[in-house]
C-alpha cells in the first residue's frame, strides 16, 4: 500500500526527471503529483517533453524539403536519392561521424523526411498515350486536347491538322509518301454523292512537345515522331516519344544537384 508520505516523497525526486520507478513489481511514474501505472517502456508519454523526435514527415517539391532540412538538421544529417521510387529520403538524426580519435556514435533515425517526387499531369498524359496505336480520330481528338503542349510545328498548324483529320474519317486511305518539306502525305478515296473522288491529306512525321516531368520543375523539350499503319483503308496513328527515360533521368538528377547545394550530403540509393 503507497501512503501520502510516500508518494510525496517520489513526486519530490521524479518531478523534473519523469523517469519510471518500480513499486510492487509495477512500473509507476508520478503525473502532476499523482503516482500512475504504466506499461513497461510506454512512461514517456507522461514526460513534459518526448524523449525524442520521432516524425516521418513528406513534402511534395524540393522547395519544402530544403526548408524543413534548414529547420531540423545538424551536421551529422544525410539524405538518399532512389529514382526507382522518386523519392530522396533524409534522415535528420543519423549517426554521428567521429575522427580517428572518436569513436563513431550511433543514434536513433527515427526523423526522417521524405521528397516524393510526383509526375505532371502532362508527363503521365503524354507517355501514356506513347506509342499505343490509335484511330484516326482519336489521334485527332488527342492532338486537340493536348495541343498547348506542341511547340513545334506551331499550334495553327497542329489544330488544323487535328481538323483535317477529322472530316476525313470517312474516307479510304490507299497510300503515304514522304515529302520534301517533313510531312506525310495520306492520298484517299472519297464518296460523294454516288462517285468517287481522291484527295490528300498532309502530316508533319514529326513534332516536340515541352512538358515539366515532376511537379515544381521547368518543362523539357522532346522529340515525337509520327507513324501510322493503313489496313484495309482506315488510318491507324500514334506517336513515339524520343529518349524519354534519358529526360526523366536527367530530371531527377537535376533536383538531387539542387539538394546538394551548400554541401547537404545526398547519397545515390536507400537508407
Amino acid at each position: 500500500m503507497l501512503n501520502k508520505e510516500f508518494v510525496q516523497e517520489i513526486a519530490a525526486m521524479q518531478a523534473r526527471a519523469a523517469q519510471p520507478f518500480v513499486v510492487d513489481g509495477l512500473s509507476r511514474i508520478v503525473v502532476n503529483g499523482q503516482v500512475v501505472t504504466v506499461p513497461p517502456g510506454n512512461h514517456s508519454q507522461y514526460a513534459p517533453t518526448p524523449v525524442r523526435i520521432s516524425q516521418k514527415v513528406e513534402v511534395r517539391d524540393a522547395a519544402s524539403f530544403l526548408a524543413y532540412w534548414g529547420l531540423y538538421s545538424d551536421a551529422n544529417s544525410r539524405a538518399f536519392a532512389n529514382r526507382d521510387t522518386n523519392q530522396v529520403v533524409a534522415i535528420l538524426d543519423y549517426h554521428e561521424v567521429g575522427t580517428e580519435a572518436v569513436e563513431q556514435s550511433p543514434r536513433w533515425g527515427v526523423h526522417s523526411l521524405t521528397l516524393q517526387l510526383r509526375y505532371t499531369e502532362e508527363w503521365e498524359t503524354w507517355t501514356k498515350k506513347n506509342g499505343e496505336q490509335m484511330t484516326q480520330a482519336e489521334f485527332a481528338e488527342f492532338i486537340e486536347d493536348n495541343g498547348p503542349d506542341i511547340i513545334e510545328p506551331k499550334a495553327a498548324a497542329m489544330y488544323e491538322m487535328a481538323s483535317n483529320l477529322q472530316a476525313k474519317r470517312e474516307v479510304e486511305f490507299a497510300q503515304a509518301v514522304q515529302l520534301s518539306n517533313g510531312q506525310t502525305q495520306f492520298a484517299y478515296r472519297e464518296e460523294i454523292k454516288g462517285t468517287w473522288g481522291n484527295g490528300t491529306v498532309q502530316v508533319p512525321t514529326a513534332f516536340k512537345i515541352a512538358i515539366p516531368v515532376y511537379e515544381g520543375q521547368r518543362a523539357v523539350e522532346i522529340m515525337a515522331r509520327l507513324r501510322y499503319r493503313i489496313n484495309g483503308g482506315k488510318l491507324a496513328m500514334w506517336y513515339q516519344l524520343l529518349h524519354i527515360d534519358r529526360q526523366e533521368r536527367e530530371a531527377f538528377e537535376s533536383i538531387v544537384r539542387t539538394l546538394r547545394g551548400d554541401g547537404r550530403s545526398v547519397f545515390i540509393g536507400k537508407p
